[in-house]
């Protein structure tokens, strides 16, 4: 099954991870609440996934694959 990504769409999953990004760099990794301890994202994971998402907004800005500057073509398959 494919899923056209559009350019916005692109844009914005890389926003998000821009954000996840800061959030781990100003607040942590970790923190708590009440007596529970919770983890953010490794900072690897997300500047890899932004590196993923830049390169998928400059294809689509260039116009490079998935049929034009209107989306990318993403193949999903179940696990």
């Amino acid at each position: 099954m494919s899923v056209i990504i559009t350019l916005e769409e692109a844009k914005a999953h890389l926003s998000l991870w821009l954000k996840a990004e800061k959030k781990v760099a100003i607040s942590g990794k970790s923190y708590k609440i009440g007596m529970r301890t919770l983890t953010r994202a490794d900072l690897g994971d997300i500047m890899t996934q932004i590196k993923y998402w830049e390169r998928k907004v400059s294809d689509l800005e260039s116009g490079k694959k998935g049929g034009g500057p209107r989306g990318y073509s993403v193949d999903i398959y179940d696990c």
